[in-house]
């Protein structure tokens, strides 16, 4: 083989993630119009409509007044929202994937294997109980379900 035959040989296993991740920026796998895809936070969707109702006209303030209250509202909750997250996204975003990173290295390196460890321990009780079944247990219920095997039990109503 020549040398250059020899670079040219690829892994197949995960080749296509691998090209992927490479081609693609971390900008570009976000997304920044619709951020929520999966509609996890739909509950925090709050409109004025769904706090604020005046049910009958006798009940109504000034139409000013109402539709000052509406903007006031929405700008209040809009600002108060990037406000809040200026100040504590980034630092939060840090937590919690320090956290998610902990959990995971946590799964992969220490529940994962005691979990293995678990189920191959768990193979030798598994044999034990098999056989303390087959000698003993299966035999003493064995002759005692045969004992009862030919009793018949039969109801009738006789009327007195």
């Amino acid at each position: 083989m020549s040398a250059k035959a020899e670079t040219e040989i690829r892994l197949q296993v995960g080749e296509d993630d691998l090209e992927d991740d490479e081609n693609k920026s971390k900008d570009e796998s976000i997304e920044t119009l619709g951020r929520d895809p999966l509609r996890i936070n739909d509950s925090v969707k709050i409109a004025f409509e769904e706090l604020f109702a005046e049910p009958h006209s006798t009940l109504y303030s000034f139409d000013s007044v109402w539709l000052l209250s509406f903007k006031i509202f929405n700008l209040t909750k809009e600002w108060c929202y990037k406000i809040t997250t200026v100040l504590f996204a980034i630092p939060l975003a840090f937590l919690w994937g320090l956290q998610f990173g902990c959990m995971a290295c946590c799964t992969i390196w220490c529940c994962r294997p005691w979990v293995k460890a678990c189920q191959m321990n768990v193979v030798c009780l598994q044999g034990f109980l098999q056989i303390l079944l087959d000698c003993l247990y299966k035999p003493v219920f064995g002759a005692i379900g045969h004992i009862f095997y030919n009793i018949r039990v039969k109801f009738s109503r006789n009327a007195v």
